[in-house]
């Protein structure tokens, strides 16, 4: 065997072996030249092909095509064979393997294959040898963890080290919780130093035990989660603002008493708080330390409110008369920004203070922690260097910050979406999701529908239910019941050939999903770099908060997005403000699934930065390791 190469139905290279010798630049050409020779194949057709005087046989599973290149004498069937027995014994290390399995766990793959084979021949035949073989590499690998764990130990005994003690304060909510958490174990697995004691503030009655569930998941030694308790008298309204910080404040006496054990046990040295909880910076301070903020949304996001900010201290009403304007010129973006996409919390005049107060409680922060990369924002990251108003003040970009999953959760519906993705060609669907609290009036609904029906491409809605008018929370299912009165009549049945309506939607199994073509997105900060890292380009459908300026730095700054809108709003209290129309959402699905567009070849070039810069070398591990010095530094 000269080479073996697994190749996705999307041309993407997951594991090669080279057993003959070829250039780097020769490989890429075979790879080049395979996977259009492979991919272009009709199904019927036999498996093997005959390429440069040698034969390349090949056999597919899944969504993966196993590629084996032998002398033009050798037998084809002697090397099918081959090629499966490699199968059947990734499928029983993994469990029925898929392409993610081979994604997160490439060495394993290569672990396996080199016990099989050696110099391009069979070593080895037995399916329960190579079994026994790769456990018992695992079990190697474990026990020198825990050598290596336990050297660590003995050597904080011998020094009597003291942990480094940091309390992270995450704002009441699902997404910034569990962006908080994979944060505080992405400090923890960098420097075992640290001990961090997330404090969990929830709404009353709302999601309480998904909320415990996720909590205790995350639990370890250097990692405590503690669930702050409930406040009996503050309620859900659609006041969000006002709700949030009336929650906040009634948990500084909480917050207070957990410190203080902490404090008696070790060096407290810095509380993180969310972007959202900037009014815990008042009891940090009782405690002397320093705060930093965890911003989980874009520096472009970021440096936008703090420069109105700035130009609301100096003169608020300098501010509304710019406001009046179409345009703006703000330093982290490089093209002027149309007022109608800023945020509500700036445009509304009722929301004045509150945006002062928010602004202001950023500046107090010793620096702020920024979900994001240099090579995603570097004109937004640059300008805090460049900008009079914002130099001085630290900002940390560690991103991507993501929780991803391998597996979707373990339920009938999640399966039944990842089976029917995997019987689509490769980025033939558009998925159209709009987050945990998106959800449209039935007249909006019915225009989306129309616009897929238009389209006649193959799609994935997750349609949910909005709560009741008027009053804030999640969005949920529609029983299935339901759903006909909602949609167009006959609409399920004239498109059940070539999509699928849903509920919630496993969103980051669906993104990794070779089939996915596009994301028509509500712009979530999160479901962004989720997109991005998984190369999928984004249709920009923003609905509140900073979700208007991310549609515009995706579409104007970035060019990693496509407009169907970027000043689409709806708001708790007064609802959507205008109807987007059939075309324009038909518009934006064709867009976003041209596969020859610049977007998606934007998009893929970011994908790969932002796998690499979290590796060591990369801009934000650098950045990351400078955190954890000024973090330590505070004891």
């Amino acid at each position: 065997i000269h080479f073996v190469l697994l190749i996705s139905r999307q041309g993407k290279v997951r594991l090669t072996k080279w057993y003959s010798p070829y250039t780097q630049k020769e490989r890429s050409k075979v790879i080049r030249e395979l996977s259009g020779v492979i991919l272009s194949r009709a199904p019927k057709l036999c498996n093997f092909v005959e390429w440069r005087g040698h034969k390349v046989v090949y056999k597919r599973y899944a969504s993966l095509y196993f590629c084996m290149c032998i002398d033009d004498t050798d037998n084809e069937l002697e090397v099918l064979e081959m090629i499966h027995h490699f199968v059947e014994i990734l499928d029983r290390y993994f469990g029925s393997v898929c392409e993610l399995d081979l994604i997160f766990n490439f060495h394993k793959a290569y672990y396996i294959l080199d016990e099989l084979l050696i110099a391009g021949e069979l070593q080895e035949s037995s399916k329960k040898t190579v079994a026994r073989l790769i456990a018992a590499q695992d079990s190697l690998v474990e026990t020198a963890k825990e050598e290596a764990s336990s050297l660590s130990n003995i050597i904080a005994q011998a020094t009597k080290m003291t942990k480094v003690e940091v309390v992270f304060i995450p704002s009441p909510g699902l997404g910034h919780l569990t962006s908080t958490l994979e944060f505080a174990k992405l400090l923890i697995n960098r420097d075992n130093r640290l001990s961090i004691t997330v404090l969990v503030i929830k709404f009353p009655n709302t999601g309480g035990e998904t909320i415990k569930t996720i909590s205790s998941s995350f639990d370890s030694e250097n990692l405590h989660v503690i669930n702050l308790p409930d406040c009996a008298h503050v309620s859900s309204t659609s006041d969000v603002g006002n709700s949030v910080n009336t929650l906040i404040e009634t948990q500084k006496s909480n917050v207070k008493e957990v410190v203080s054990n902490i404090t008696a046990k070790g060096k407290l040295a810095v509380f993180v708080v969310d972007m959202f909880c900037t009014t815990m910076i008042d009891v940090a301070n009782e405690f002397g330390v320093p705060s930093l903020v965890y911003f989980t949304s874009s520096v472009a996001f970021l440096g936008l409110i703090l420069h109105l900010h700035t130009l609301l201290e100096d003169n608020s009403e300098a501010l509304r008369l710019s406001l009046k304007q179409d345009e703006l010129d703000i330093p982290c973006f490089a093209n002027p920004v149309p007022t109608n996409t800023l945020p509500t919390l700036v445009l509304r005049k009722e929301w004045e203070s509150s945006f002062f107060n928010y602004g202001g409680g950023l500046k107090k922060a010793n620096g702020i922690i920024v979900n994001s990369f240099h090579e995603l924002e570097p004109h937004a990251i640059n300008s805090f260097l460049e900008d009079p108003g914002l130099r001085g003040l630290p900002v940390y970009p560690v991103g991507p910050v993501l929780n991803l999953e391998t597996k979707p959760k373990e339920t009938v519906d999640s399966d039944n979406i990842i089976k029917w993705l995997d019987d689509q060609p490769p980025s033939s669907v558009v998925f159209i999701c709009f987050g945990s609290v998106g959800a449209f009036d039935k007249d909006q609904v019915r225009e989306i529908a129309c616009a897929i029906e238009k389209c006649g491409t193959r799609f994935l809605w997750s349609l949910r239910k909005p709560p009741p008018n008027g009053t804030m929370g999640p969005a949920s299912d529609y029983p299935l019941s339901d759903l006909a009165a909602v949609l167009p009549e006959g609409f399920l049945d004239r498109t059940a050939e070539i999509g699928k309506v849903i509920g919630w939607a496993p969103q980051v199994q669906v993104l990794a999903h070779p089939a996915t073509g596009g994301f028509v997105s509500h712009c979530g900060w999160n479901s962004t770099l989720e997109s991005i890292h998984y190369g999928v380009p984004i249709a920009t459908w923003p609905l509140f908060a900073d979700q208007q300026t991310n549609a515009l730095e995706l579409v104007s700054e970035l060019k990693m997005g496509v407009e169907i809108a970027l000043d689409y709003r709806m708001e708790y209290d007064v609802g959507r403000d205008y109807l987007l129309t059939a075309d324009k959402i038909e518009k934006g699905i064709r867009n976003v699934l041209d596969k020859n567009g610049e977007v998606r070849k934007k998009v893929k070039d970011i994908s790969e930065q932002s796998r690499k810069t979290s590796l060591e070398g990369g801009s934000s591990y650098t950045c990351l390791g400078r955190l954890i010095d000024y973090i330590v530094n505070q004891v």
